[in-house]
């Protein structure tokens, strides 16, 4: 099982609206943009950042079950 290209994509996506986020909020300056940016954008892009982190481990792990079951080394 790969992961890379998931992880790619995940990672491309945030990227791209991390960017699109930097830009909305230079111009909405409202309370509401502090609410949303509070609880859906930073909650969202963290909750992101963490599913990437849990990726990479599974890769990892998938690699040195994959080494395990062919008799290579870990």
């Amino acid at each position: 099982m790969k992961v890379d290209a998931g992880r790619g994509k995940l990672y491309d996506a945030q990227k791209v609206v991390r960017l699109q986020w930097d830009q909305v909020a230079e111009l909405w300056t409202d309370g509401v943009r502090a609410e949303f940016e509070e609880k859906v954008w930073e909650p969202m892009d963290q909750m992101t950042s963490e599913g990437l982190r849990a990726i990479d481990r599974l890769a990892r792990i998938l690699t040195d079950c994959r080494r395990a079951c062919s008799g290579e080394q870990i």
